[in-house]
């Protein structure tokens, strides 16, 4: 079920969570000064004025500049002006306004992570902290994680091991996978600047068998048409796996 307070946002539900994904890494890059603050001046009496429409669309359009998959079109679509009506601004104001009070720029890349996962509905299970938190790994591990994890894995060996270079890979094979694999990335890097082929879209085994090998394989959420742990590795021929 989606929360009443995103709900409120549009009234399809899938667009209405997509849409509040997309405006929390709006507000959240706008608050680390990753992207020109379009909304960070903006106040709830100007809510129902042009402007504050043209503030939405403008901060979203500069997201999708520099990460397309974190705003995708049919949001673009949404925030356009044919469309705009549809959109609910005194709620988009009052998320915009919860978002800022958690003040994510001051908190580890996990919360901001988790409040993706909650905008977007997806379900991930939880993660074995031991096993990534024994795993040994030097500044210049490359690192993989099977799709869909979305990142999570890799945002929580992150936070562990504070000296690796964070050299992943992240594998997703569904637009809200590969959303959250972007979105772990660019937090995990503080913004934007991200090399192509960090975020890869698999949907077959033999897609897998062609990607380069990584040190290390984070087994994590894998999709079910991956087959167990065994055949996951020797599909990614990766020499070091661990199940998280």
């Amino acid at each position: 079920m989606t929360p009443e307070f995103i709900a409120r946002l549009h009234p399809e539900p899938g667009t209405a969570r997509r849409f509040a994904f997309a405006l929390m890494c709006g507000v959240v890059a706008e608050a680390h000064g990753w992207i020109f603050g379009h909304l960070q001046n903006r106040t709830s009496s100007e809510v129902g004025q042009a402007r504050f429409g043209d503030a939405l669309a403008h901060c979203l359009e500069t997201v999708a500049s520099h990460a397309p998959a974190l705003v995708g079109g049919d949001i673009l679509d949404a925030i356009s002006v044919p469309k705009r009506h549809a959109i609910d601004e005194q709620a988009c104001g009052d998320y915009i306004a919860w978002v800022r009070a958690q003040h994510l720029e001051q908190e580890a890349p996990l919360v901001a992570y988790e409040l993706g996962v909650l905008a977007l509905g997806m379900e991930l299970p939880g993660v074995m902290l031991r096993s990534l938190r024994e795993v040994r790994i030097d500044a210049d591990t490359t690192v993989c994680e099977t799709p869909d994890g979305g990142g999570y894995a890799t945002a929580f060996l992150s936070s562990m091991h504070p000296h690796w270079g964070k050299h992943a890979v992240l594998c997703a094979s569904s637009d809200d996978g590969e959303r959250l694999s972007l979105w772990s990335l660019v937090l995990l890097h503080g913004g934007f600047k991200i090399g192509p082929g960090r975020v890869i879209r698999t949907a077959s085994m033999q897609e897998i068998r062609d990607l380069p090998a990584s040190d290390l394989l984070l087994i994590y959420n894998p999709a079910s048409w991956l087959g167990d742990s065994r055949a996951i590795r020797d599909a990614f021929g990766a020499p070091w796996a661990i199940l998280v």
